[in-house]
């Protein structure tokens, strides 16, 4: 017997990708059983007939899957051609392309893809390149090859599918928006009520925190800024109380007057229950020259401190002591002589003893020594007494 071969490839025709797992059929076409010239098919266009319905076309000489790259290959013997006719000395071949057989399918099991025309007499090697189109696969439920790691695609078909692939993904982010836009949407318009009505109600009831100070416009509310409202009460406190025309309204201001002996008997006379005086009362009593007479302008209005004394800043607070001579010398807070009518001196402390040359080389010792800072004020001011003193050796 003598071996014959056959062998090609099926590829996707937009990109050249070999199409795995799908079947090649072989038939010797038997002039003798039909006419050659009724069966011959146009090559790559898909055909109407079955693979089964073929069958009685002529001898079928075996069918082989194709491989991960779309290959096939097929090898007989002379014997299976000549079934039929056993004086033909060359097949006339014929090559179906049919998909996987899938019993679930609406498709016939099969349904065939691809059909070529028949190569009458064929040689003992024959080779085929049958292309499909990327519709019949999508039509015949088959998925579209994938690219190979070892193959270089098209630019053209590379920038195709790129583009194709960008148009989906924008399609596909834009539907999801829309899914994602409309349950937000019906999840509010399902909850508006309860946000609207019962929900400030629930918060009422529970909160402990009296109504009067909700509406205040320094309480800050839940999902309200603390930021902006800060500045919306600074804000309100300027416009109507700092910047007020009212001065009832606007803030006091201290100060200090300075009056004479008469100014201040008018003044006292005309306090009320409260201490408080009117300030038109005031001035008038302010701007009053010797006659009584009141007087609104003029150099002799008196000037008016609206800030604390300012050698009080800076001044240190009396001793008990210095408040004790001035009052035995008659000498009154403001520097002047008082009336003579000074209180009585408590009793005198005891006199300190005078220092002597052993008191100060004690106290140079103990200046030379380590001490704390309290220790240090005791001995600058002397207030220590001398018989703790360091023992010292006389020079």
């Amino acid at each position: 017997m003598t071996s014959n071969t056959i062998s090609g490839r099926v590829v996707e025709k937009e990109t050249g990708f070999g199409i795995p797992s799908l079947l090649v059929v072989v038939f010797d076409i038997d002039p003798n059983t039909r006419p050659e010239e009724e069966i011959v098919a146009t090559p790559g266009a898909p055909a109407t007939a079955t693979a089964t319905q073929l069958v009685a076309l002529g001898d079928r000489l075996g069918s082989v899957l194709t491989g991960s790259d779309g290959a096939f290959q097929l090898s007989y013997d002379d014997a299976d051609y000549r079934v039929r006719n056993p004086d033909e000395q060359r097949p006339d071949l014929m090559l179906l392309v049919t998909g996987p057989e899938d019993a679930e399918g609406d498709q016939a099991p099969d349904r065939i893809l691809a059909a070529t025309s028949v190569r009458q007499n064929a040689g003992r090697i024959e080779q085929y390149s049958i292309r499909l189109t990327a519709g019949q696969l999508t039509a015949a439920g088959i998925p579209l090859p994938t690219t190979p790691s070892n193959a270089v695609e098209r630019t053209d078909l590379l920038v195709g599918r790129l583009v194709d692939g960008g148009v989906r993904e924008n399609t596909v982010i834009d539907g999801v928006r829309q899914v994602g836009q409309g349950r937000a949407e019906r999840v509010r318009s399902l909850t508006a009520d309860f946000h609207a009505d019962l929900k400030p109600r629930i918060r009422e009831r529970l909160s402990r925190v009296p109504t009067a100070i909700i509406g205040s416009p320094s309480f800050v509310s839940e999902g309200e800024s603390v930021a902006e409202k800060s500045t919306a009460l600074i804000k309100s406190n300027i416009e109507q109380i700092i910047n007020s025309s009212d001065p009832k309204v606007r803030p006091t201001v201290r100060g200090f007057v300075a009056l004479t002996a008469k100014q201040r008997a008018a003044v006292e006379a005309l306090l009320d229950a409260s201490g408080s005086i009117s300030a038109e009362a005031l001035e008038q009593i302010i701007n009053a020259n010797g006659t009584g007479t009141g007087r609104t302008n003029g150099s002799g209005r008196n000037t008016f401190l609206v800030r604390e004394d300012p050698l009080t800043l800076y001044g240190t607070p009396k001793t008990k002591r210095q408040n004790d001579m001035e009052a035995a010398l008659g000498i009154t807070s403001h520097g002047g002589l008082g009336d003579g009518n000074a209180p009585a001196l408590e009793e005198p402390a005891p006199p300190t003893p005078p220092l002597t040359q052993e008191d100060i080389l004690s106290f140079s010792g103990r200046l030379m020594a380590t001490m704390t800072s309290p220790e240090e004020k005791l001995l600058i001011d002397l207030a220590w007494n001398s018989a703790e003193t360091l023992p010292a050796t006389a020079p």
